[in-house]
């Protein structure tokens, strides 16, 4: 499914904002494969107890954000 997603956005010159619970991986390998952003709930303010526990809040919280800071308001 991915690499699906992938294949399409880079058809279609589409930037890809992978959505996660936790990532360590180092920038470079996060553009190596294509990915523009990583939105990552777990962070230095978000645990991941909390980060499960409250999945949907996090996600709604730090996904709005990302999108209120690309579109500049």
């Amino acid at each position: 499914v991915v690499s699906e997603v992938m294949r399409l956005a880079k058809t279609a010159g589409k930037p890809v904002i992978a959505v996660c619970g936790k990532c360590d991986l180092p920038e470079e390998e996060i553009k190596a494969h294509g990915v523009t952003k990583v939105i990552s709930l777990v962070d230095h303010e978000t645990t991941a107890e909390s980060a499960m526990k409250h999945a949907s809040a996090h996600l709604t919280r730090k996904v709005s954000a990302e999108f209120k800071n690309v579109a500049g308001f």
